[in-house]
């Protein structure tokens, strides 16, 4: 545009024009269509830049004239609807940055936080460490056991493994790929979403549960009030409620589900103490007096000489002991029970014969209600005193670790009533696996029996077994 009109018509929406110049104005707007057109484009940005009702340039009655001539008519409302757009194109923007800038105060006001169980395995993103945040667009992962989830501050997931969770948004959205989990969510959680393969489940204030199969399946249980479903087949979204179940296939196709198809994810309750020990009594104290913090106490089936506590610890260094920790009554079988047992072990008394005495060694053996063997911690003095994992029942061996039992180190060892073992190199389930076994039988168990022959020794500063189980549902 001409900028001397542009400085001339800016002057005039100021008011900053005199009577001979106003006149001059008047006659080259009746005389130039584009000068009248750039009159309305600087009006209307003033407008829009004042926040008045009405553009500048119409309270001059002389100017306002022309425009209602039909031709000038059909520019104005042009103009017009086209400076709507430019300012519905600038609330957008607004609102943009406001919705950018709420999430980035979201961010900092509140990060998820991942609370495991005592037999959990999770990583994020690869990374084995649970606390190291989870960030928008990275998977986190439950290999074993269960977690709580805080997504938000109304917004808790308690979600049972195997799981893949993807975290979409700093708002705790997230998109479910497998995995088992209940979520309550509070008043201001309200349209908290979570993404299946087969659609979008959005919370109208409620606690419900899903379960996504491997194979990408979904079902779906509402327990206290309403959830909506759309998925991209349907054109209208389904309202859920209390008490509806629901399948959804891959492709958002839904069908019908009883009611007790699944298990509503629960937290786990606090770990029942079943046995503690860190032998804290004065030394020479006969290990059959001793009574252990938690448990029923030792039962000493086998001994070549009096079996005592010294230094804080337990030392089988003086001959060869079969030494049972007998456990408190575990509470009825649930639906998910796991054992984790965790023992700090220190390098024997006597160390200096290992190399030469080939023939010894050392074992730690769970018992069941009847005192047989179900899965034993075995090293031997042909293998390096290295640890491995063996099924009593069907006699069957790991591969030998690279984890000694002569120096100092912690064990824990997972069983569930599923019969899956695993022995972590660490104090928790997080730590790494060294290995595995698949029981065909997992019964309850009674104890743990520690034994050692000609040579094999242990000393074992702590011992503690504890029974994880799936808290009652709540009414």
């Amino acid at each position: 545009m001409n900028e001397p009109l542009d400085r001339t018509l800016n002057r005039w929406i100021d008011g900053e024009l005199n009577a001979a110049e106003a006149v001059a104005l008047e006659q080259r707007l009746l005389a130039d269509p584009d000068a009248r057109r750039a009159l309305y484009d600087l009006s209307i940005t003033d407008h829009l830049l004042s926040g008045g009702m009405e553009p500048a340039a119409f309270h001059c009655p002389k100017i306002r004239t022309l425009a209602d001539s039909p031709a000038e008519a059909r520019v104005r409302r042009r103009l017009w609807h086209l400076s709507l757009a430019a300012a519905a194109v600038l609330m957008l923007a607004l609102i943009t940055v406001f919705s950018l800038h709420r999430g980035s105060a979201g961010l900092t006001a509140f990060q998820p936080t991942i609370a495991g169980s005592a037999d959990s395995r999770i990583t994020v993103a690869q990374r084995q460490d649970p606390a190291s945040g989870w960030a928008p667009g990275e998977v986190l992962r439950i290999e074993r056991g269960s977690a709580c989830l805080q997504l938000a501050p109304d917004v808790t997931a308690h979600i049972d493994g195997p799981a893949a969770i993807e975290l979409l948004d700093h708002h705790g959205n997230i998109r479910l790929f497998e995995g088992n989990a209940g979520f309550d969510i509070g008043p201001t959680g309200r349209g908290f979403e979570v993404v299946v393969p087969g659609g979008i489940i959005r919370d109208l204030g409620t606690r419900f549960a899903l379960h996504v199969h491997s194979d990408g399946n979904t079902d779906i249980q509402v327990e206290i009030g309403e959830i909506e479903v759309a998925t991209p087949i349907l054109d209208e979204a389904i309202v859920m409620r209390a008490g509806d179940a629901m399948k959804l296939d891959v492709e958002g196709q839904p069908a019908a589900l009883s009611h007790d198809h699944g298990r509503y994810p629960r937290p786990d309750g606090s770990p029942v103490v079943l046995f503690d020990d860190r032998f804290l009594a004065p030394d020479g104290t006969l290990l059959a007096d001793h009574q252990p913090s938690a448990g029923i106490g030792w039962d000493i089936r086998e001994e070549a000489s009096p079996t005592v506590i010294a230094n804080e610890r337990l030392d089988t260094s003086f001959g060869a002991r079969e030494l049972i920790a007998r456990f408190n009554p575990p509470p009825p079988r649930s639906v998910r029970d796991v054992y984790v047992l965790t023992i700090d072990l220190l390098q024997p008394a006597h160390i200096h014969d290992k190399v030469k005495r080939q023939d010894g060694y050392e074992s730690i053996t769970l018992l069941d209600e009847d005192d047989h063997p179900v899965v034993s911690l075995r090293a031997a003095a042909t293998h390096g005193h290295r640890w491995w994992l063996h099924d009593e029942s069907a006699d069957v061996p790991t591969p030998h670790t690279n984890v000694g039992a002569l120096w100092p180190h912690t064990l824990t060892l997972c069983y569930d009533h599923n019969g899956r073992v695993t022995l972590h190199d660490g104090a928790s389930a997080q730590a790494p696996i060294i290995a595995e076994l698949r029981l065909d039988r997992a019964p309850p168990l009674s104890g743990v029996l520690f034994l050692n022959r000609t040579g094999g020794d242990l000393a074992i500063e702590r011992i503690s077994a504890s029974l994880l189980q799936q808290a009652d549902a709540a009414p």
